[in-house]
């Protein structure tokens, strides 16, 4: 699940909005791409993300970026909670 919860008043030629993600507890996410730029921080729940052909163990405090076009999918590792994370998304026009 994805939603958007702000969206800055836009500046010149950048946009910022700041999106929540959740993977629900066992599950893994699709492959997805951002409409830009981002850099998440988990806000609570483990797992893994990949990033094109990197993984990265997550863990709540994890901040990691995803560059501009990449795919990214995320695996939540935990049978009870879900893996919730905060992304700030830049993208230009």
């Amino acid at each position: 699940m994805a939603r958007p919860i702000y969206k800055a008043e836009q500046t010149g030629d950048l946009e910022i909005q700041i999106w929540e993600l959740l993977v629900g507890p066992g599950k893994k996410s699709e492959p997805a791409k951002l409409p830009g730029a981002g850099v998440a921080e988990v806000r609570s729940g483990t797992g893994v993300a990949t990033i094109g052909d990197k993984r990265q163990e997550l863990k709540s405090g994890t901040g990691f970026s995803i560059p501009e076009g990449e795919s990214f999918q995320l695996e939540n590792a935990s049978q009870d909670e879900g893996l919730a994370l905060r992304v700030v998304l830049i993208r230009s026009h």
